[in-house]
């Protein structure tokens, strides 16, 4: 009679993503065991009883056996399967080790050369034992850290993916450059014409609003007017619980603070980069 067995992960918290934690459905006879164990099919996983799901069992080597042995595994296709794309993400894994040796990164605390180890099938270690400090580089390009040594995750990523690593790079670039242009606009000197008591009309001009805080009824946003002889950057402060005292310039509604400041070209194109035409 055909013996039937399926394989299953060892433990019920460890998900498809476990390397080589695989049990056996069934307790199988000692003697069939012992061909397993013979062709190193099986190891222990926490325990030293045969044949029961504390022992790991390595499909590739043990399907055959078990097939001659005459048991039907229901659910070999499937199994053979992810062993071979475990053996493919272990081979990758191997790659990061490799990558992790060459750079020869230290700590930044200590100044010593970081050792790489494993962590698992998926994933490279790179310790500094003397600090105590760590990072698990997995080759999903996950991080756990422990520590500031975050530079080596940020080396092996752009080692790993190098156009992935190019578009990010350009958009940080890019947001730098858009923060720093906010900044100096804002740091501008100018004057501010009028109070909140004799306040005078919107400046009329080329009218822009900042791309990231575009005016709205709520009462906040940032406009940009240009004149020919100056540049005013008005803030909208009409919003519930904003000082209206400090409003200068009028609107459709409790008013905004105005700066007025000498047309320069340099403030000019820090505005027309922040800025979209109303």
């Amino acid at each position: 009679m055909t013996k039937k067995i399926t394989f299953l992960r060892r433990l019920a918290d460890l998900d498809d993503d476990s390397f080589g934690y695989w049990a056996l459905s069934e307790r199988i006879p000692r003697e069939d065991w012992n061909q397993l164990y013979k062709a190193k099919a099986v190891w222990a996983g926490g325990g030293i009883d045969y044949g029961c799901r504390i022992w790991c069992y390595d499909p590739a080597k043990a399907i055959p056996i078990l097939k001659r042995l005459g048991y039907t595994i229901e659910n070999e296709e499937s199994v053979l399967e992810q062993v071979r794309l475990e053996e493919e993400r272990a081979e990758q894994s191997e790659k990061m080790y490799r990558q992790a040796e060459d750079l020869k990164l230290k700590c930044s605390k200590c100044g010593k050369e970081l050792e790489v180890g494993s962590w698992g099938p998926h994933a490279a270690e790179l310790c500094c034992y003397s600090c105590k400090q760590f990072i698990v580089l997995s080759d999903k390009n996950e991080r756990f850290e422990a520590g500031d040594m975050l530079e080596a995750d940020k080396i092996l990523f752009r080692l790993n993916n190098p156009e992935e690593w190019a578009r990010r790079e350009r958009e940080r670039q890019k947001e730098e450059m858009m923060r720093n242009a906010f900044v100096k606009i804002m740091q501008w000197p100018g004057e501010y014409p009028g109070d909140y008591k004799h306040p005078i009309e919107f400046p009329k001009g080329e009218e822009l609003y900042d791309k990231e805080f575009k005016p709205n009824i709520y009462g906040s946003g940032i406009w940009y007017v240009i004149q020919p002889d100056a540049i005013w950057v008005i803030q909208n402060n009409g919003s519930d619980g904003a000082d209206w005292s400090r409003n200068n310039i009028m609107t459709g509604g409790a008013g905004a603070i105005g700066k007025k400041c000498p047309r320069d070209p340099e403030l000019e194109a820090l505005i027309r980069l922040r800025g979209v035409k109303s």
